[in-house]
């Protein structure tokens, strides 16, 4: 039994040792784990400077799930304040393209979905209304876990474009799941006035 436990324990401060603990500052820590509100633009700013210290706690696997998500929707706020655009180019916007793409290659792992929904929420909290984050929302929408296409329904909803109301509409009938299908329906319900 004590052989157990001390291979265990030493497991333990193998995985901690491989994450990058320089990156969680006092400071960082701070802003990352409060639960009920997101962090503002200038306490991202603040903790983060540029953002690349963000950028690498947002992509590091090896770092706590729980501050890694927060991390992951904080990426939002380091795109322009609107109504400018977060465009191409934007280093947050771009590490959320890249964690989006990254965790579709593990559907069936849970970390992976909480992930992929985070980064789904930020880049549709960045209300870019470009062709390919729509039609990569779109995509989504036909993802294997519910809880994504959900997300998904929802970040289609944030961007009043008639490509938006095309994909959703494209889905509409053919979701197997009735909470999907309602949040679709309310979606195109409040969408309707959109001509864009």
């Amino acid at each position: 039994m004590k052989r157990l436990l001390a291979t265990v324990a030493v497991l333990a401060c193998a995985l901690r040792a491989e994450s990058n603990d320089s990156l969680l500052t006092p400071r960082a820590i701070h802003v990352l784990t409060p639960i009920d509100e997101l962090p503002t633009r200038g306490a991202v700013s603040e903790a983060f400077g540029n953002g690349d210290a963000l950028r690498a706690i947002a992509q590091d696997r090896a770092i706590d799930l729980g501050i890694q998500l927060r991390a992951i929707r904080a990426l939002a706020m380091l795109c322009p304040a609107p109504p400018q655009a977060c465009g191409n180019g934007n280093p947050g916007r771009e590490t959320l393209l890249a964690i989006v793409a990254a965790e579709q290659a593990h559907p069936n792992q849970p970390a992976s979905v909480l992930r992929l929904r985070a980064a789904i929420e930020a880049l549709g909290a960045t209300r870019s209304e470009t062709p390919a984050d729509i039609d990569r929302f779109g995509d989504l929408l036909s993802h294997d876990s519910r809880d994504v296409r959900s997300t998904a329904v929802r970040a289609l909803r944030g961007i009043c474009a008639a490509r938006s109301v095309e994909k959703l509409k494209s889905r509409s009938g053919r979701e197997p799941v009735a909470q999907v299908q309602v949040a679709i329906d309310n979606a195109l319900s409040l969408l309707r006035n959109c001509t864009n």
